[in-house]
C-alpha cells in the first residue's frame, strides 16, 4: 500500500485526545470510610476492572476512528504495478498532443494548458535523477535522447500549437526510436481526435505501458474558412470582383456570423450577417472594387461567431496579381479580313494591349513580347520565329494557330512540336455541332438551350490525323465530327489549333456572335491571374516571372512574423521557366513575400490544413471499446481527466486500487462499535 498525500500523517497526533480523556477519567478521588463492607468491596473491585476495560476499549475505538479518517485523507492505494513510478530501469515517455484541436477552451484554460499543468504534476512525482523522452506533433522538436526533469519542464513551457498531427501508431514508433526501446512507461496527453487514433496491426515486440490521459472540452463547436475563388478568372481594376468563400459548420447549431476581407492591410468589404446551419457546408460571396494594379494580399476572417472555439481556421490567406496590360500579338502574312475583327475585339477589352505584325515586313524580339500570340494564316515559319514563340521568356507562351488554305502544314514546325498532324482540306459544308456550345468551353455563355439556333458555317476544314490524348483536348466539335479547336501543351506552352481557315471566303465565324466568346474564353484559359493559396503540407513549385539570378538571390520573407522569419528557397529551371521550391521551411500560415535585393517579385498565401477543424472525438465508451478489442489491450490504460482527480492518476498506474473508501468504512464501523458499547454499558448489559 502507498499513500498519495503522506504529509497528512501528522494528524495522527490527534490520537492523544482520546488518551487524555481516558487519563482524566482515571484521576484519584477522596476516600470516605464506612463500617465494615468487605463484601461490597469485592463487588467494587470486579466492577472497577470491567469499567477500566470498557474505558480502554472506547479509547482504542476512538483512536482507531481518528487513524482511519487521517489515512483516508492521505489517499492510500494499492500499487499493482510498481514500475510506473520506478524509473530506475528506463526512461519515462511523455507525449503532448499540441495539435490545434487541443487549443479548445475548457473553462478558463485551453486543453493544452491544462495538459501542461498536469505534466508538471506528474513529473514532480519522480525523483530528480529520472530521465524523460518528450514527443510532440512537430518531429523536429522531439528529443531523441533522454533529458532531465528540469530540461523537460523548460521544453514543455515552450511548446505551442501546430497544424501537424500524428496517429498513435506513429507515436509508439517515434518513442521507441527516441529511447532505443528503453521506455519504462509512457503518458499521452491528448483529446483523442478520431483521425489520429490508430493502433492497427502494431507489433507488440517493443511495446511499453501506455497511459492515455483524455482531455475533453466543454465546447466542440467550430466554423472554418476552407477555400476561396473568383467567379471570373481575369482580374481588372475598377471592376466589381466577386470572391466566393467556402465555409463549414462543425456544430449541430445554426450560427450567425460575419466575414471581413482585407486587401493589402486595407478593409475592402464586410459581408452582411449570414447564417450557416448545423453540420452544413456553405458558399457565400463578397463583392469589392480595387483601383490599382500590382500584387494583392488578401485575408479573410470570421469576425463574429460567438461559439467558435478554433483560431487557426478563422483566417484564410491568399494572393493574386492585377498585371499590367495583357499583351495580344497578332501575326499575319496577307491582309486577311480576319484582322479587323480581332483588332476590334481586343481594342475594346480593358487592360489589353493589341499589336498586329505582318511577318513579311520584319519584326524584333522586343516586339514579340506578349501573353497571347494569334498566328493568322501564316504559311511559312522561320526558325527564328518558331524559337521566339516557343522559348519566349515574357510570362507564359500561349498560341492560337489559324491555318490558311495555302498552308503546307506538314512543314510547320510549331505544329509538329505540339504533335499536331492535319490532313488535306475537306471541302464539304459543315457547321459547329449544336451540343458543343453547351459544353464546358462555353460554360456561363448560354444559360439554356435555344430553339433553331443559328450556328456559323465552314466550307473547308482539316481533319486531325493525330490521335486525341489526355493532353490534347477538343474544345468545340463540328457537325462532320472534326474538332474545330484543339488545345495541347508543350513544355509549358499552350497551343489552340483551329482546324479551318477563318477568312470570309470560307466561314462567317468572324461576323457571328460566337466569335467574341470563343476568343474571350481562350484569353481566360491563358490568363495568369490566378489565386495563390496553398496548404502548408502541400506547397507546390511556384513560377517566378522574369527571374535572373545575376540580379541577386531570391529570398522568401514573412513580414508579419515578429521573428523576421526568412529563408532562401531552391530555384529550379523547368521548361524554360524559373521555379522555386520551399521544401519544409514553412510552418506557419500567412503571406510570404518573394524578394530580390529588397524588391518585391511576388507573394503567396499559406494556410493550415483543415483536418483539425472537424471536432470529431472519441468518447470514453468508444475508446474503451477500441482498446479492449485491440491487440494492445494489456498495454494501454485509459483515464478520462474530466471525471477523475488528476493528482491520483499521475501518481499510480491505472491498474491500481483506491483504498481510501475502505478506511472510511472502517471509521464508520468504529463509530458504531463505540456507540453500541456505551449503550450496552448504560443498560447494565455488561
Amino acid at each position: 500500500m502507498s499513500l498519495l498525500y503522506p504529509q497528512f500523517l501528522w494528524a495522527l497526533v490527534l490520537n492523544v485526545i482520546p488518551l487524555i480523556i481516558h487519563l482524566f477519567n482515571l484521576q484519584k478521588h477522596e476516600t470516605i470510610y464506612f463500617s465494615d463492607i468487605s463484601l461490597l468491596k469485592d463487588i467494587e473491585q470486579e466492577t472497577k476492572r470491567l469499567s477500566n476495560f470498557k474505558n480502554i476499549l472506547i479509547m482504542l475505538l476512538r483512536m482507531l476512528l481518528i487513524s482511519s479518517i487521517v489515512i483516508a485523507f492521505c489517499f492510500p492505494y494499492n500499487n499493482k504495478n510498481s514500475s510506473l513510478l520506478n524509473a530506475d530501469n528506463g526512461t519515462i515517455g511523455i507525449y503532448l498532443d499540441n495539435s490545434f484541436s487541443m487549443q479548445r477552451s475548457n473553462n478558463k484554460l485551453s486543453l493544452i494548458e491544462n495538459a501542461k499543468d498536469d505534466i508538471m504534476k506528474l513529473v514532480d512525482k519522480y525523483p530528480e535523477n529520472t530521465k524523460f523522452i518528450l514527443t510532440t506533433n512537430i518531429r523536429k522538436n522531439n528529443h531523441y535522447y533522454p533529458i532531465t526533469k528540469s530540461d523537460l519542464i523548460k521544453e514543455i513551457t515552450k511548446i505551442e500549437g501546430t497544424s501537424k498531427s500524428l496517429d498513435y501508431s506513429e507515436i509508439i514508433t517515434i518513442q521507441n526510436e527516441q529511447s532505443k526501446m528503453n521506455i519504462n512507461s509512457s503518458f499521452w496527453f491528448t483529446d483523442l481526435h478520431q483521425k489520429d487514433f490508430k493502433f492497427d496491426n502494431y507489433l507488440i515486440d517493443s511495446i511499453f505501458p501506455i497511459n492515455i490521459l483524455h482531455y475533453q472540452s466543454i465546447n466542440n463547436n467550430n466554423i472554418s474558412i476552407d477555400s476561396v475563388w473568383f467567379s471570373e478568372k481575369i482580374r481588372k481594376i475598377n471592376k466589381v470582383e466577386e470572391l466566393n468563400i467556402k465555409l463549414s459548420n462543425y456544430s449541430k447549431n445554426d450560427v450567425e456570423f460575419l466575414v471581413k476581407l482585407t486587401i493589402n492591410n486595407n478593409e475592402v468589404s464586410t459581408q452582411i450577417p449570414n447564417t450557416i446551419k448545423g453540420n452544413e457546408t456553405k458558399n457565400i460571396s463578397i463583392n469589392y472594387i480595387l483601383e490599382t494594379k500590382g500584387n494583392k494580399n488578401g485575408i479573410l476572417k470570421i469576425v463574429d461567431a460567438s461559439f467558435n472555439d478554433q483560431i487557426f481556421d478563422d483566417k484564410y490567406y491568399f494572393t493574386y496579381e492585377i498585371d499590367e496590360d495583357y499583351r495580344v500579338i497578332h501575326l499575319y502574312e496577307n491582309e486577311s479580313n480576319i484582322r479587323n475583327p480581332l483588332k476590334t475585339l481586343f481594342k475594346k477589352i480593358e487592360n489589353t494591349y493589341y499589336k498586329s505584325i505582318n511577318v513579311n515586313d520584319g519584326y524584333t524580339a522586343e516586339e514579340l513580347k506578349g501573353d497571347l500570340f494569334i498566328i493568322d494564316g501564316v504559311s511559312t515559319f522561320t526558325k527564328e520565329l518558331t524559337s521566339i514563340l516557343i522559348k519566349n521568356k515574357y510570362k507564359k507562351n500561349n498560341i492560337v494557330f489559324i491555318p490558311s488554305d495555302r498552308n503546307n502544314l506538314d512543314k510547320v514546325e510549331i505544329l509538329n512540336l505540339f504533335d499536331f498532324q492535319l490532313s488535306a482540306l475537306d471541302t464539304s459544308l459543315t457547321s459547329i455541332r449544336e451540343e458543343s456550345i453547351y459544353k464546358d468551353f462555353f460554360k456561363s455563355v448560354f444559360n439554356k438551350k435555344e430553339k433553331n439556333i443559328d450556328l456559323p458555317y465552314f466550307k473547308k476544314s482539316f481533319n486531325l490525323n493525330s490521335s486525341i490524348s489526355v493532353s490534347k483536348v477538343p474544345l468545340i466539335y463540328l457537325e462532320n465530327s472534326y474538332p474545330l479547336i484543339v488545345k495541347n501543351e508543350f513544355k509549358g506552352n499552350k497551343l489552340f489549333l483551329f482546324t479551318t481557315p477563318l477568312n470570309l471566303e470560307n466561314s462567317n465565324l468572324t461576323n457571328h456572335p460566337l466569335f467574341v466568346p470563343i476568343f474571350l474564353k481562350i484569353k481566360e484559359i491563358c490568363s495568369n491571374d490566378r489565386i495563390k493559396q496553398f496548404e502548408i503540407s502541400n506547397i507546390p513549385e511556384i513560377e517566378i516571372k522574369n527571374y535572373n539570378k545575376i540580379n541577386g538571390p531570391l529570398i522568401i520573407e514573412d513580414k508579419n512574423d515578429l521573428s523576421n522569419f526568412s529563408f532562401y528557397p531552391i530555384v529550379k529551371t523547368r521548361y524554360g521557366k524559373s521555379m522555386i521550391n520551399c521544401g519544409n521551411q514553412i510552418d506557419n500560415d500567412g503571406h510570404y513575400f518573394i524578394n530580390i535585393n529588397d524588391s518585391l517579385i511576388s507573394s503567396f498565401g499559406v494556410n493550415y490544413g483543415r483536418d483539425e477543424s472537424n471536432m470529431s472525438f472519441f468518447n470514453p465508451v468508444q475508446i474503451k471499446s477500441i482498446i479492449e478489442n485491440s491487440n494492445l489491450k494489456d498495454y494501454i490504460f485509459y483515464s478520462d481527466l474530466s471525471n477523475e482527480n488528476s493528482d491520483v492518476i499521475f501518481s499510480k498506474n491505472q491498474n491500481d486500487d483506491y483504498l481510501w473508501k475502505y478506511f472510511i468504512i472502517l471509521g464508520l464501523i468504529f463509530i458504531v462499535l463505540e456507540i453500541t458499547l456505551i449503550k450496552l454499558t448504560e443498560n447494565n448489559v455488561i
